[in-house]
């Protein structure tokens, strides 16, 4: 019998896939039902203008429902921290299809507004976060510290989780993926960026880099000297890209106990090449100025073509043909036995990037690795394993408390 379709949220592929993202956050407060599907109404298939008017008027609404006197008086603050993650989540959606213009004064007031929402819901935790900033090799890295509710000085050593996003996710957005899960769980949480990524991208104008140990490596220095951290159960989560970023980091950081690679991602130039066939044979044959003409030619082909195109640009430089000189170098096919922690190996069977590439990141590390591929009936079958979130959690933490790293 013929695999059933998943219900469609809309007939352009890459809108229906991040409409379900965006709607797999109600799990975590990060979203609501009918807010979402009211949206996927309004929004024409392909149409970028379309999907950011959308969710920029439900941000705007939710915002501003939360903001109305006297009503906000009667909020509690439960009612409010949903409400501003909510509407912190809808101004990340609404600026995903913006890149494609590095002047779109449109982008800067969205990061604006999604950080301060998620900054004040935060505060309504029942231990309220707190942003850091800790100094890396010539850059800075952006954490969000989150630790479970607690009694008053109450720094007994629990066990870390640090989540990192992939080529097109926020911080942010991670609180809403594994984040709240683990807090319910008894763990500390951090959440980061580094270059490339939204954040370190808008705030120091920094693209990609491909050693991504310098990244994590401060954060490890950070958790190593508080109280409240048991250093022998750290673990590292890469979401999407992050999976090739989180592996890259795991090799040259042994100070972590585990990471968690939802997927794994064995050649991040490889997926390129599924995309942009032409573009990556120009770069081959080390013809610039043909490879950039033709990166934006292929870009036409479809929504998610235009995209990867211009968020490409946007975060790992002007040029395609320097860009991709970096996308080859993210492989782990030379560091990958020194990877010595537990590792956990996602795979997704319907994934549209990474597709057979977590399995030769579990065949590469051998008997080191778990390798995780749910079966279709449980839905967790797209990318990062998208809607599926409870489901996830309940696999990733069984898998670090048989690890004793719960």
């Amino acid at each position: 019998m013929a695999d059933k379709v998943m219900l469609q949220l809309s007939s352009d592929p890459s809108f229906h896939y991040e409409l379900l993202r965006v709607l797999a956050a109600t799990a975590t407060q990060g979203s609501d039902v009918t807010e979402v599907l009211q949206v996927c109404n309004e929004i024409i298939p392909g149409d970028f203008e379309s999907w950011y008017s959308a969710f920029k008027n439900l941000a705007d609404r939710v915002l501003k429902s939360a903001q109305e006197s006297p009503r906000r008086s009667q909020f509690d603050g439960v009612t409010l921290r949903n409400m501003y993650f909510r509407a912190s989540h809808y101004y990340f959606a609404a600026d995903f299809y913006l890149h494609g213009d590095e002047e779109d004064p449109r982008t800067a007031d969205n990061y604006q507004h999604w950080t301060r929402l998620f900054d004040q819901a935060i505060a309504l935790l029942p231990t309220p976060g707190e942003r850091l900033n800790l100094s890396a090799d010539g850059f800075k890295v952006p954490i969000v510290l989150l630790r479970p509710g607690l009694t008053p000085n109450d720094n007994r050593p629990r066990p870390t989780i640090i989540l990192g996003n992939g080529f097109d996710g926020s911080m942010e957005e991670m609180i809403h993926v594994l984040g709240l899960p683990a807090l319910e769980r008894g763990y500390n949480v951090v959440l980061y960026e580094g270059p490339g990524q939204t954040g370190v991208r808008r705030v120091q104008n920094l693209r990609f880099i491909h050693d991504w140990e310098r990244v994590v490596n401060p954060i490890l220095d950070f958790l190593s000297q508080q109280p409240f951290v048991d250093v022998k159960r750290i673990s590292l989560v890469g979401y999407s890209l992050g999976g090739y970023l989180a592996a890259r980091a795991a090799a040259f950081e042994p100070r972590l106990a585990a990471v968690v690679l939802i997927d794994g991602v064995w050649d991040y130039g490889s997926t390129l090449k599924d995309f942009f066939p032409d573009t990556m044979q120009a770069f081959l044959e080390e013809d610039a100025e043909r490879c950039n003409h033709t990166f934006k030619v292929e870009a036409q082909k479809s929504t998610s073509s235009r995209w990867a195109y211009e968020h490409f640009l946007w975060s790992f430089n002007n040029s395609a043909y320097e860009g991709l000189k970096l996308a080859q170098k993210m492989k782990i096919g030379g560091f990958v036995d020194k990877i010595k922690c537990a590792v956990f190996v996602g795979e997704a069977r319907d994934d549209q990037f990474f597709q057979e590439q977590p399995k030769k990141v579990s065949d590469a590390l051998g008997r080191g690795a778990y390798f995780f591929s749910p079966p279709r009936e449980t839905g967790a079958t797209t990318h990062c394993h998208v809607g599926a979130t409870f489901y996830l959690a309940q696999e990733v933490f069984a898998w670090l408390q048989d690890k004793s790293l719960d």
